[in-house]
């Protein structure tokens, strides 16, 4: 097959990305941007073949799909770390936060009784608790896509239209209810490994508007909710909190490979990734460490962050750095070009 060569340097990606990470030398931290720098280069080196010349928006957006399924999928146990001490203790804080307040109903929300129906508020609680049965982005993104749909489906169907105003308190209402384990890792390792142009897409929006129940449980307080102080203290004693809480989470997560062990894998077969293009030697490519370059330049001021850690309100910032870098790559070229042409004409003259 022509791309025989293509999916041997995939599985050399996937091993040599094993392998570093079990030696030690690929932290966690460094591992999206990894990801994402083999993926990135692939698609533009994918555009520019000749097997896909003519190629539509359509065909090459699901090769692009193909390449992040394969990846992740085969590289689901480093990429989706949540056993890591770190994730573990959010995953843990996030958990107990939400599970604190499993005392809270419908009307605490404001929430119209009409458009809490029980049976479709379980379908919604599934959808999104189902996010820890798939390795890849898409996959859990679209658990999240789904849950949102049937909330929606609740408002609309109570003869209304299904106005930000009632959706948000009916997802927060369902976030609580649900309380996904590993909520936390799922969220981040959708933002690190997710195709970011998805995630501009109704998808992404949907990921935005669980980001924001969650941020508005974290930050809960009584006077945000329709509750008297007294009822808001009796549910918020720490004495009143299910001893079973520690033991429920720590049932899910303190399997040996956590969320990885239950997830099915969804690989693509061969014939899904037949891109036909020559590989570039090292994938595994340096992630910018020198703060003091970073620091230097303001157009190179998202040269070490991650993904997860951009706000939507930087992306006018991202943006206009992006073009500067456009333009100065674009001179760069120009004087070398010059330089070239000069170093021509001298050694012609002589």
């Amino acid at each position: 097959p022509k791309a025989q060569d293509v999916l041997k340097r995939m599985k050399l990606f996937v091993k040599e990305f094993a392998e570093r990470a079990d030696s030690g030398n690929l932290p966690s931290e460094r591992r999206p941007h990894v990801v994402r720098v083999f993926s990135d280069r692939l698609l533009l080196l994918i555009e520019r073949h000749p097997v896909w010349k003519g190629a539509t928006h359509d065909e090459l957006d699901a090769v692009a799909e193909g390449i992040e399924k394969y990846v992740t999928s085969k590289l689901y146990s480093y990429l989706f770390r949540a056993k890591s001490t770190k994730q573990h203790k959010e995953n843990s804080r996030l958990w107990k936060t939400i599970n604190s307040f499993n005392w809270i109903k419908a009307e605490h929300l404001d929430i119209d009784a009409k458009v809490v129906i029980d049976a479709k508020l379980t379908l919604a609680k599934d959808e999104l608790c189902k996010m820890n049965n798939y390795k890849t982005p898409r996959d859990k993104l679209v658990c999240i896509l789904n849950c949102c749909k049937v909330i929606y489906k609740l408002i609309t169907t109570a003869r209304r239209p299904a106005g930000a105003d009632e959706f948000l308190p009916l997802l927060i209402f369902t976030l609580i209810r649900s309380n996904p384990p590993a909520l936390y890792t799922n969220m981040e390792y959708i933002m690190n490994y997710r195709n970011q142009a998805k995630m501009m897409t109704e998808p992404g929006y949907y990921y935005t508007q669980l980001q924001s129940a969650i941020s508005f449980v974290e930050m809960l307080t009584v006077d945000r909710l329709t509750v008297t102080a007294d009822e808001w203290n009796r549910h918020m004693d720490p004495r009143n909190t299910p001893s079973t809480a520690d033991q429920l989470l720590e049932g899910w997560l303190g399997d040996e490979a956590g969320a990885a062990s239950t997830a099915t894998d969804n690989s693509p077969t061969e014939e899904e990734i037949d891109v036909g293009i020559e590989f570039f030697d090292d994938p595994l490519l340096p992630l910018l460490t020198d703060t003091d370059f970073a620091a230097s330049n303001p157009h190179y001021r998202f040269a070490n962050r991650a993904a997860s850690e951009l706000k939507i309100s930087e992306l006018p910032l991202l943006l206009s750095a992006y073009k500067h870098l456009v333009l100065d790559n674009h001179r760069l070229r120009q004087q070398l070009a010059a330089g070239g042409a000069a170093a021509t004409a001298a050694s012609t003259s002589s």
